[in-house]
């Protein structure tokens, strides 16, 4: 790994960890993009290879395995209708967050969680019956969703600093060839400093508000 991608991909992970509330915006919109390719990749690729696809995940061949049949084209033509169909859906998606941000958000759940709850299943860490890994991965989904639209604040806090503490261990620890052990223990840190740190900054500010509004003294 390039040690310019790293030291960039760090200082965006560590941008998501800490100040993922104040980014909301932005984060809502690359999620609703990220849920929009996924899904054009996903349904295009369970139309053309359906077992193969839905196989990995009771054989447990590993995410890159998905991301060979996801990614797989055969000619130029299988290329562009690919690209275009990741950027109609992506457009599709902005669209839908310009116009209808819950519902965005609702979708983007519940495409990008049951993907997450997947990956034990891909990579064989857990070996379970395939209506079994189906009703694990839609209940994920629901659930992200559910607790999402009861608490969004709490919701975006522990999304962000997971997402940006995973990535951000991951890049440490994929540079510098470390064990998986230092990936989990670094992931564990960043993610509880996150969550920390956003909750304080967030209480803070909420008691600032009331504060200045008269309804609370200092």
């Amino acid at each position: 790994m390039n040690s310019l991608v790293m030291i960039g991909g760090v200082i965006c992970a560590y941008l998501v960890l800490f100040l993922g509330l104040r980014l909301e915006r932005y984060l809502a919109y690359a999620r609703i993009v990220l849920a929009s390719v996924t899904t054009a990749l996903v349904v295009l690729a369970i139309a053309r290879y359906p077992q193969q696809l839905l196989g990995i995940l009771v054989q447990g061949s590993g995410t890159r395995s998905a991301l060979d049949i996801l990614l797989h084209t055969e000619s130029a033509w299988g290329i562009v209708l690919l690209a275009s169909a990741t950027a109609a859906i992506s457009a599709g998606g902005i669209l839908l967050q310009e116009k209808v941000h819950k519902l965005a958000e609702a979708a983007a759940d519940l495409v990008l969680f049951p993907l997450l709850a997947s990956i034990p299943f891909a990579e064989g860490w857990i070996s379970l019956s395939m209506p079994t890994v189906l009703i694990i991965m839609a209940a994920a989904g629901i659930l992200a969703m559910a607790v999402h639209v009861a608490k969004p604040t709490v919701f975006l806090i522990w999304t962000s600093s997971l997402t940006g503490g995973t990535v951000a261990a991951l890049l440490f620890t994929r540079f510098y060839f470390l064990p998986l052990w230092v990936f989990l223990g670094l992931t564990t840190l960043f993610s509880v400093s996150g969550i920390v740190s956003q909750t304080l900054g967030y209480t803070n500010r909420m008691k600032t508000e009331r504060i200045m509004k008269g309804e609370e003294s200092a």
